[in-house]
């Protein structure tokens, strides 16, 4: 504060003198934010010093606990592999080249799955898989039977609302006359 008091004496701008208080309670504030993190640092490295880290202060007991509850969770969750050489999906495919997509994708990520038919559905289903954009092409189907599909699905709804069209005409009385 002697630093406040010398600039009110030497009739320093008010506001020159708010920006500085500002700045020295920041600092402050810094500061006291930086001493307690320093504080539960040593406090870490203390505990883990003598703590749980450290065999040498564990009874033989609590040793044993502990591996069984390891060997528990080990038993529950199944071990992840990579990709097994020989799998194949299950069921139909949408595409026939999906499937070597994603033996290609996971064996150059290294991926490793518990499930491997598991992480083929979420791979099917992803929204980053370009089958799932909106407006892609159909897999498998040649860009003449696309064309032919569209025009008999066109040529359809063509005949359903003229058929719509026949039958609403039929329901109305006749104003002529």
């Amino acid at each position: 504060m002697d630093i406040l008091n010398e600039l009110v004496a030497k009739g320093v701008a008010g506001e020159v003198i708010v920006a500085v208080a500002r700045l020295i309670a920041d600092a402050e504030q810094t500061e006291r934010i930086r001493a307690a993190a320093r504080q539960r640092m040593r406090a870490v490295r203390e505990r883990s010093r003598t703590h749980a880290n450290s065999s040498e202060h564990k009874p033989a007991l609590s040793l044993e606990e502990d591996s069984k509850k390891e060997l528990k969770k080990e038993s529950r969750r199944r071990a992840k592999t990579p990709l097994p050489p020989d799998w194949q999906p299950i069921g139909p495919q949408r595409d026939p080249v999906e499937p070597d997509e994603f033996r290609d994708h996971a064996r150059a990520k290294g991926y490793q799955y518990s499930d491997w038919h598991a992480a083929y559905r979420n791979f099917q289903r992803s929204p980053y898989n370009p089958r799932n954009k909106p407006g892609a092409p159909q897999p498998g189907i040649a860009e003449a039977e696309r064309v032919v599909m569209l025009e008999e699905f066109h040529r359809a709804q063509l005949n359903r609302r003229n058929a719509n069209v026949q039958t609403t005409e039929k329901s109305r009385p006749d104003h002529a006359g």
